[in-house]
């Protein structure tokens, strides 16, 4: 399940690869026009409740996703997915680092996203909407030679802790440096 699936061209590409994809987008729009697969359906949705069987999905992706939803959504989204996959099933979600935002237009004129992004989190922030959610443990996912890497969530955590108190100005520049890069987009994995 794929949720913000846009054009549906990433449920496309994984079509061959599963028995059933759901590209969940709140309009289709976006897809219209576009020959999708037998095994992809396009699902309609209001952003946060998902109209799919409890129990029913392996795995769920989400990019650039939860950073538009309203606070207040986010946590009515996140249990939704946690109810719709299966025991044992993962949702993996990638959103830009608070720490190296605003990562809309907004960071042309605030300190924090104020404009398309809605909020930006940081990883002590959804791993602890995350496990309220339903999901009982949450894992890194690092973008390595050759692929993604799951790392202990501490990981992490230690780079973010003491980014945390520094200035504005002197935490950003440290969270967008190189060697911070990789580690300050947020990728998780949340088990069921």
């Amino acid at each position: 399940m794929e949720i913000g699936a846009g054009d549906c061209s990433l449920a496309c590409a994984a079509a061959p690869f599963v028995k059933k994809i759901y590209a969940l987008e709140v309009s289709e729009a976006a897809s219209k026009g576009y020959d999708m697969p037998d095994n992809v359906e396009l699902v309609i949705f209001d952003g946060c409740n998902i109209p799919l069987p409890s129990d029913s999905v392996d795995i769920a992706y989400s990019m650039s996703v939860i950073e538009h939803l309203h606070p207040e959504d986010t946590m009515l989204q996140l249990e939704s997915i946690a109810r719709t996959l299966k025991p044992g099933g993962c949702y993996v979600l990638d959103t830009p680092h608070r720490y190296i935002g605003p990562r809309d237009i907004s960071k042309y004129f605030d300190k924090v996203a104020t404009g398309f992004h809605l909020k930006e989190y940081t990883y002590r922030e959804l791993i602890g909407i995350l496990r309220k959610a339903g999901f009982s443990r949450v894992e890194a996912l690092m973008k390595l030679k050759g692929g993604y890497r799951r790392f202990p969530i501490v990981l992490p955590l230690m780079v973010e802790l003491p980014l945390g108190i520094l200035p504005y100005a002197a935490r950003h520049r440290l969270a967008c440096s190189k060697p911070f890069r990789r580690i300050m987009q947020i990728r998780l994995m949340a088990i069921k």
